[in-house]
């Protein structure tokens, strides 16, 4: 039996929060989703529409959200700001508390992967 590599750490669980590896600290978003309320401000999140009634989705959609879109938290509470490509939307505690998402993964406080669209000269 060999010992573990100290460097490293790894997990066989699916929904681990993080991982180091080399000495940097990989954090990974959960395959589940949790309410909008409980998404820490400033981190980017993927939102999920589909569990709401069709009222607050249809309000949602009407303010630029989409399901399966990505937001960044601006501030959480009442209202709960959102930047919505590079508009920023207030939306009610109720429905803030309604609405899942999907905090997008990070490294050293920055987002992996993204939506970023390539520049156009």
């Amino acid at each position: 039996m060999t010992a573990a590599d100290p460097r490293t750490t790894s997990t066989t669980d699916p929904a681990a929060s993080s991982a180091v590896t080399a000495g940097v600290r990989i954090e990974v978003a959960s395959e589940s989703s949790l309410p909008l309320t409980l998404c820490p401000t400033g981190c980017r999140a993927m939102i999920h529409l589909d569990e709401l009634d069709a009222a607050d989705r249809a309000m949602l959609e009407a303010m630029g959200m989409e399901h399966g879109g990505e937001v960044e938290i601006c501030q959480v509470g009442s209202p709960c700001i959102l930047k919505v490509e590079s508009t920023r939307v207030g939306v009610c505690r109720e429905v803030a508390g309604r609405l899942r998402a999907t905090v997008a993964p990070t490294i050293g406080g920055r987002t992996l992967g993204g939506s970023a669209s390539p520049s156009r000269s």
